[in-house]
């Protein structure tokens, strides 16, 4: 395992890439002066500029977040080659393999055709491109680094991607386990109890209490099997039509905040998703009320969601964000003082950036620690189910003496 990172640690790195900073928006101010070209000299290029590519077959299926990647990371390189962005937009909808996708990309093609800028297209597909790389997109165009923007778009895609990809693959071992102890107790119930329930016929009065329970349930399965999976499925049906309400998503986080092992987890991936972000959108030139609404919008916790948009109006009455932090549970004290150190030196997109980056640490060494943990939590509850059965099945065997009596 990785020695655990320190905030302090990088502050020297901090400052250097401020000071880099301010030439790359003089740079920026410099090339603001080059617009792109408008959408109907981009349509008039298009042929003269790349060859007409036939298109690929396409499938159906939802966008995936490897969809957008891979998208971003084309148009980036495109761009960056002087590829215009009617063309490249062209080249990627002929070449993509979802036919969702597809479709998206041409009709942003023709709003950029159209005259409206890319960013514009882009907002109106909410549900593929997020907001916050409608608004770094948005932000390249205005400063006149596109390509920049793009790339940067790519990193933070990459990083979510791979944080949700560790997180799926730590939970896979515990749901695995969960799966094959419900398959286990369904088999036992259905097809090893009834022949015990034979050998035992007669002898009710004289089994054992776990034993006695075990039929009792298996009883009750068999002659109302059918009201069971009614009344099961009417009751998840209700939990997920609940859970789609605001009080249910309310009700969620708190719950998977709760967790002993999970809730750790989902903490820190939160906040590293929402404190990078906001980090990457001051760097890009975005104000901070904006950058604070777009980390509000962006929680895929609604707890956390609440605690940016307390930060927002207090910036918006003329506080700090580092005041607004203070007495939020979602900002521990280290967080704090570090966004208080960067307001206070001018640098507090790359504090973000650092913390962002840190926390995203954090939360990989909770993946791992949790899995440890969860790991032999399973084996225990998954074996002492199995075990209460089979137990109860077999202890008459054993006291067989006591039974004949």
């Amino acid at each position: 395992m990785s020695p655990k990172p320190t905030l302090q640690a990088s502050l020297a790195s901090i400052q250097t890439a401020s000071a880099r900073g301010g030439a790359r928006r003089a740079a920026a101010e410099l090339a603001r002066q080059s617009s792109h070209r408008e959408g109907a000299r981009l349509l008039a290029q298009r042929e003269g500029a790349m060859p007409i590519m036939a298109e690929s077959r396409a499938k159906p299926g939802p966008v995936k977040q490897r969809d957008r990647m891979f998208f971003f990371s084309q148009l980036a390189v495109m761009v960056g080659a002087g590829v215009p962005i009617a063309v490249a937009l062209d080249g990627i909808a002929r070449q993509t393999d979802k036919l969702r996708m597809r479709d998206v990309l041409k009709d942003v093609l023709g709003r950029v055709e159209g005259g409206q800028p890319f960013s514009t297209g882009l907002l109106a597909h909410p549900r593929i491109f997020p907001l916050s790389a409608v608004h770094l997109v948005r932000a390249g165009e205005t400063s006149g680094d596109l390509t920049g923007m793009l790339r940067r778009v790519c990193s933070l895609l990459e990083r979510e991607y791979d944080m949700k990809k560790k997180l799926r693959s730590a939970l896979t071992y515990p749901l695995v386990m969960l799966g094959l102890a419900v398959v286990t107790v369904i088999a036992l119930f259905a097809f090893i109890l009834p022949r015990f329930r034979m050998l035992y016929a007669g002898r009710e009065d004289a089994l054992p209490r776990p034993t006695r329970l075990l039929l009792a349930a298996g009883d009750l399965a068999g002659a109302h099997a059918w009201q069971i999976l009614a009344v099961a499925g009417a009751a998840a049906a209700a939990v997920v039509f609940f859970l789609r309400t605001p009080r249910g998503h309310s009700f969620r986080d708190s719950f998977v905040l709760a967790l002993p092992l999970l809730g750790p987890v989902v903490r820190k991936f939160s906040l590293a998703r929402s404190v990078r972000t906001m980090g990457a959108l001051l760097q890009s030139g975005v104000p901070v009320l904006a950058a604070l609404e777009l980390a509000r919008d962006l929680s895929s916790n609604m707890r956390l969601g609440e605690a940016w948009e307390y930060v927002r109006q207090q910036v918006a009455n003329g506080g700090r964000i580092h005041e607004g932090m203070l007495g939020q549970n979602w900002f521990p004290g280290t967080l704090v003082q570090m966004t208080a150190m960067g307001e206070a030196g001018g640098i507090l997109d790359g504090v973000l950036v650092k913390i962002g980056e840190f926390y995203d640490q954090e939360a990989e060494m909770a993946v791992q620690e949790a899995t440890s943990l969860l790991e032999p939590i399973m084996v225990v509850v998954v074996g002492g189910v199995v075990g209460f059965i089979a137990m109860s099945i077999m202890l008459p065997i054993f006291n067989m003496s006591k039974i004949t009596h």
